[in-house]
């Protein structure tokens, strides 16, 4: 319970590991209020390995991106660098499709030159292997 607010708006977030809020960071709360309902949802883990086309590890530095086709930039997604094994997750992952791909427009355009389209469901574990494709020698 959280008491001796002034009078307005608020914003309010919660995290937990293995749960994902899904009322919007930007949601504001009127001040006073008898309720407050933040929604969780349970999570899941994307996790894989980039190759490339001959299935040998790609160069150093290799990012790895993922986001909900069709969707806006923010309502989920991530980009971090692959491991020098080619070897990457991404944890606490809200249930829904997402497209995982190394490609860079696949942030803005959605590109889908090699990403793979996944479905992820509360409380599962998704092994993804992702061929890169060098964007300096595609055409």
């Amino acid at each position: 319970e959280i008491r001796s607010l002034p009078k307005g708006v608020m914003n309010i977030r919660c995290r937990a590991e293995s749960l994902h809020l899904k009322n919007s960071i930007f949601e504001q709360y009127p001040i006073p209020s008898d309720e407050i309902k933040l929604t969780m949802t349970g999570t899941g883990i994307i996790r894989g390995k980039v190759v490339s086309k001959d299935g040998e590890v790609p160069a150093s530095n290799i990012h790895i991106h993922v986001r909900p086709p069709g969707e806006q930039i923010g309502k989920w997604g991530g980009s971090r660098t692959c491991e020098a094994d080619g070897s990457f997750e991404f944890t606490g992952v809200p249930p829904g499709q997402y497209l995982v791909g190394t490609d860079g427009k696949l942030l803005t355009e959605g590109d889908k030159t090699n990403a793979r389209l996944i479905s992820v469901e509360a409380g599962k574990t998704y092994e993804v292997e992702v061929v890169h494709v060098d964007q300096r020698t595609r055409r």
